[in-house]
This record gives structure tokens, sequence and C-alpha cells, in this order.
């Protein structure tokens, strides 16, 4: 079933790993997941979808300045590395918060070829 808890604080997003799947991804609603505060971590646990990983699902609204009031954003992540398809964990959510409309949806993938860029540029900055 879903596990939520509220969240405080950063950190989050995908993870990097080589051999693909999807990596993160997320979608713009006009309903809740969870009702409560936002920002809301709720879990996916694994099983619950097809997911061999936990997926944590990252639910922010018009108060995290990501969408106006009213709407609300869900950002999905696997909690471990290896292919992972978001595509059932958000078919779930659909299950789960039947009334919510989905509005898009965007899933990505991040090479590790990047991270380590990223971090090399981040380190070069006085």
């Amino acid at each position: 079933g879903l596990q939520a808890s509220q969240c405080r604080g950063g950190g989050g997003g995908a993870g990097i790993v080589a051999g693909g799947g999807l990596r993160g991804g997320g979608g713009g609603v006009d309903g809740p997941l969870v009702e409560g505060q936002c920002p809301i971590l709720a879990l996916l646990p694994p099983g619950s979808c097809g997911n061999r990983a936990c997926i944590r699902v990252l639910q922010l609204d018009h108060t995290t300045r990501v969408c106006p009031r009213g709407r609300f954003v869900w950002h999905l992540w696997p909690d471990q590395p290896g292919p992972c398809d978001l595509r059932a964990a958000l078919d779930l959510l659909r299950q789960l918060a039947p009334k919510v409309t989905v509005n898009w949806v965007a899933f990505y993938t991040v090479a590790d070829d990047s991270l380590a860029a990223a971090a090399a540029a981040a380190a070069a900055q006085p």
C-alpha cells in the first residue's frame, strides 16, 4: 500500500546508474495524492507495481513555488540503482487517486558521466 509522511528539507532526486531504466519522473496534476500539508513524501513499497526497489513520490504544491495554487507536482524516483519502470508507478498513483487528473508527465534518465561533469563544475567554482 501507500505510506506517506511529511517531508521536511531537501534531498532526493533521481539515482544515477549505468544500464538504464527510467530514473526519475513526475507529473503535473489537479489534485493531491495525499491530503495534508505539502511537501509530502509517499513511498511505494517493493512489489506494489512490479518494482524491485521502493519508489519515492514527492508531492509538491504552490507553497514550494513549483505550480499555481490548486495544482500539484508529483516527482517519482526509485531509492536503489537499477532499472525501474516508473510508468507502472504512475499508473498505480492514478488508481490510488482516481479523481486526480494528470495534466502532464515527464520521465528522464541521467548518464553517469553527466554526474561527474556536474561535480567537477561545482568543485571548480569559488
